[in-house]
């Protein structure tokens, strides 16, 4: 009869999954315990992007997922060796979303030749709900799209 060696296993597995150090679990994280609501960080933690925006956006599209959408952006940089490119939404004003398009500057510049710069982001389907326009917007220009 299997059962009864079968019944003690499962009885014994469930018994030291309680146990710190046997319970899967924990294994992952050395054993420490789990996080508790007190050590968890803010929740409305603000974080400023403080890279300066892309001298001009050059081309804006909207490619749909199944979650939402996909924005793609190009532009020129003031100076060649920019890097780091990314689109920072703002808060959704009027149906209208904004994409800052931030880039970090060279520390010292080797090239001469200024290439375009790419960024995209993903914007999910509840972010997308209202929007009418998405504006990417860079130091000198910006460029709108419809979703």
């Amino acid at each position: 009869m299997m059962t009864k060696p079968l019944f003690y296993i499962l009885a014994v597995g469930l018994a030291l999954a309680g146990c710190n150090r046997m319970n899967p679990g924990t294994w992952l994280n050395g054993g420490a315990d789990s996080p508790r609501p007190e050590d968890a960080p803010p929740a409305a933690a603000v974080v400023v992007d403080t890279r300066p925006l892309i001298a001009q956006v050059q081309s804006v599209s909207i490619a749909p997922t199944p979650t939402g959408a996909i924005v793609r952006a190009s532009g020129i940089a003031a100076a060649p060796g920019w890097y780091g490119s990314s689109l920072v939404a703002t808060p959704v004003q009027d149906g209208t979303l904004t994409l800052e398009f931030r880039s970090t500057p060279p520390e010292s510049t080797k090239s001469t030749v200024i290439q375009p710069i790419i960024a995209a982001t993903a914007i999910k389907r509840d972010v997308l709900q209202g929007v009418r326009h998405i504006v990417v917007r860079g130091a000198t220009n910006s460029v709108t799209a419809t979703p």
